[in-house]
C-alpha cells in the first residue's frame, strides 16, 4: 500500500514522502497516530511540490552550512522570562520560540526539524541546542534564559 507520510517517522521516511508500506502497519500503527494517509492523486501531487520545495531548501541549507555554523559559534540567544524564586519558568521555551528569536537577532531562517531539542526548556540558565543543517553538518546552538525584572 502506498501511503504519504503526516510526519517524520523514524526509519521510514520525512514528512511528505510516499512510501510503500504493509496494510497492517498502516491501519494499525501509521493511520491511528496521525502519520500517514493514503495516497490520492491529489495528495501525490502535493507531496512531490513539498518535496522539492524541501530538497531546495536543504541545497540552500547546505551550501550555506559553514558559514551558518560559524555564525552559530559567536551567537548566544538571549530570552529574559518570568520566573519563580527556584529558577523555573512560568511556561517553557520551544522550538518556535528559539526559531523566532534567531530570526530577529541574527537573519537565519531554519526549520524545526533543524533542531534537536529532546524537550522545552523550563528552567533560567545557560542551554546548548544541538543543531542538524545536514546529515553531514552539525552544530550548537547557545541560548541563555535570564529572570525579567
Amino acid at each position: 500500500m502506498e501511503v504519504v507520510l503526516t510526519k517524520d517517522v523514524p526509519k521510514l521516511g520525512f514528512k511528505h514522502d510516499i512510501v510503500r508500506v504493509k496494510d497492517g502497519f498502516f491501519r494499525n500503527f501509521l493511520f491511528p497516530r496521525g502519520f500517514a494517509a493514503i495516497v490520492t492523486p491529489g495528495r501525490r501531487k502535493d507531496a512531490l511540490s513539498q518535496q522539492s520545495k524541501r530538497l531546495l531548501r536543504r541545497q540552500e541549507i547546505s551550501a550555506n552550512a559553514e558559514k551558518l555554523l560559524e555564525t552559530f559559534r559567536g551567537l548566544v540567544l538571549v530570552f529574559k522570562k518570568k520566573a519563580t524564586s527556584k529558577g523555573k519558568l512560568y511556561g517553557s521555551i520551544g522550538e518556535d520560540h528559539i526559531l523566532e528569536q534567531l530570526e530577529k537577532e541574527a537573519k537565519i531562517h531554519l526549520e524545526k526539524e533543524n533542531l534537536e531539542m529532546p524537550q522545552h526548556i523550563k528552567e533560567l540558565g545557560e542551554f546548548e541546542i544541538p543543531v542538524r543543517l545536514t546529515d553531514d553538518v552539525k552544530g550548537v546552538l547557545k541560548v541563555r534564559i535570564e529572570k525579567q525584572e
